[in-house]
């Protein structure tokens, strides 16, 4: 027989994991179609028999398969004869409707259907040819390559910017707490049976115990600073609120570890940025009018409580009694200093005893130790962003970290927090990638690469391929295969 050559490819059009359009022209077939169900790929072409130029006594037959290098899922043959071979199949019984006769007939539709297994998600659909001579020879037999399928999951999968954090040379560390320590109105000595007084003072101590009972941690300074509520004279607040501070100082300080030296204390008379804190987050009628006249009241200071008062009769009442105690209370910043880490070991033995000790870099050392994408290297992220909540570098880090193990709604929220950089810019389109919103992943590379990230091109290029990928699970093959 001739030999089989010149698979061309007219026309492609691919839509829903089709393919249409497609000549196979020496198989004499056109209008392939491939169709993957949930249970099912299905086959259809248009077969024409009667362009077929062959010997009499020669039979092709043409089995459509689905093949992988060990795998082959034949689907329904198609046999097409010379003019002896013909009636040699008749005569045999051969009266399949797939029994064509070369030069004759008309063009025919065909369907056929195979059950679907994993495997085929990454394969091809080849036409196996096996050609017969009635006259006695060898059987011959070849294969040609029609189309490649490829219905694999397709995933964004970039390279991940993680950020080295800066190695900071001395490591400086502020711990910041309240104590709602609630005294009498006008009394600065402390009532042990009022409020939780007791509770609150000892949360100062367990403070200051834990620093002290940290072995590689050295106490620069603790701060102490007391508040008053503002009602009453302008200058007994400012007797209440020193004398409130130095009596909790006293009582820090005797039941303390610490040298009187690193103890300082600082005194705010009338605590109105507290109470707008409040009114912010409140539900109460006229919140906005007392904000803004909080903010805005240029006259005496002295006086400012009267004014406030006279302005909102309806809600002050309630405020005294309700809102202005809580006012009342102390602020404390322990600052200590610990000294720095160098081996992955010690880093670790630090991390389970205490891992405030570290900064970001120290705990980036320790990750890396891991491996990035394991479930250790996230635990160490996780925790670098629970310690430096606030650090756009940490967020960023740990948003990659969760990211690799695909938990893109956390990723999503520490990416708020990331900053502005080309890295957190580049973070959010490998997000928005992952979350086949590629339109978007598209603008936010494009302007990290404005930015100088040097990952965004290939990110760019792989979003490409991605999006040809998802678009054509079926891809014709133009080739020159013969088969003798």
């Amino acid at each position: 027989m001739k030999s089989l050559k010149h698979l061309l490819a007219a026309g492609c059009l691919l839509v829903a994991g089709q393919a249409g359009a497609q000549n196979v022209a020496r198989c004499h077939i056109n209008d392939v179609m491939i169709d993957k169900g949930t249970e099912s790929l299905s086959v259809s072409f248009t077969f024409h028999p009667e362009q077929y130029r062959m010997g009499r006594n020669n039979l092709l037959r043409i089995t459509p398969a689905v093949t992988t290098d060990g795998d082959t899922a034949r689907l329904a043959p198609l046999t097409v004869t010379g003019k002896y071979a013909w009636y040699q199949q008749i005569r045999n019984g051969g009266d399949d409707a797939l029994l064509f006769r070369a030069r004759h007939g008309q063009p025919t539709e065909y369907t056929g259907t195979v059950a679907w297994q994993p495997w085929m998600d990454n394969s091809t659909f080849t036409l196996l040819l096996d050609t017969v001579s009635c006259c006695g020879g060898e059987p011959k037999s070849g294969a040609m390559r029609v189309a490649r399928l490829d219905w694999r999951p397709r995933l964004f999968e970039p390279v991940f910017e993680y950020v080295t954090p800066s190695d900071t040379i001395v490591k400086r560390f502020n711990l910041l707490g309240r104590a709602d320590v609630r005294f009498i109105v006008n009394k600065t000595d402390i009532d042990w049976s009022y409020a939780n007084n007791q509770t609150e003072l000892d949360s100062i101590l367990r403070t200051v115990r834990a620093v002290h009972n940290n072995p590689d941690a050295e106490v620069d300074s603790i701060i102490l600073t007391g508040y008053a509520s503002p009602e009453g004279p302008y200058n007994n607040n400012v007797r209440l609120a020193r004398g409130r501070t130095e009596v909790i100082k006293e009582y820090v300080r005797n039941h303390g570890d610490f040298p009187a030296s690193v103890y300082h204390t600082a005194s705010v008379p009338e605590d109105w940025d507290g109470l707008c804190r409040w009114l912010a987050d409140s539900n109460l009628p006229e919140r906005e009018e007392m904000i803004r006249f909080i903010e805005t009241d240029n006259g005496p200071v002295a006086t400012k409580n009267d004014r406030f008062a006279a302005a909102f009769p309806a809600q002050y009442p309630w405020l005294l009694t309700n809102v202005y105690p809580p006012l009342r209370h102390t602020d404390y910043r322990i600052t200590y200093t610990v000294r720095r880490y160098y081996e992955v070991e010690e880093i670790l033995r630090v991390f389970n005893t205490y891992p405030g000790n570290l900064s970001l870099n120290e705990l980036f050392v320790l990750a890396n130790s891991y491996g990035r994408g394991t479930k250790e290297f996230d635990e160490v992220m996780s925790t670098a962003v629970l310690l430096y909540p606030n650090d756009p570098v940490a967020n960023l880090n740990a948003a990659n970290a969760s990211m690799q193990i695909g938990d893109l709604q956390r990723a999503e929220r520490l990416l708020t927090k990331a900053g502005d950089s080309a890295e957190a810019e580049y973070a959010r389109g490998v997000l928005l990638g992952r979350q086949k919103r590629y339109a978007e992943a598209r603008r936010c590379f494009e302007k990290a690469a404005r930015m100088g990230e040097q990952q965004a091109q290939n990110a760019l290029h792989l979003l490409k391929e991605l999006e040809t990928r998802t678009s054509q699970p079926v891809t014709f093959i133009i080739t020159e295969e013969t088969v003798k």
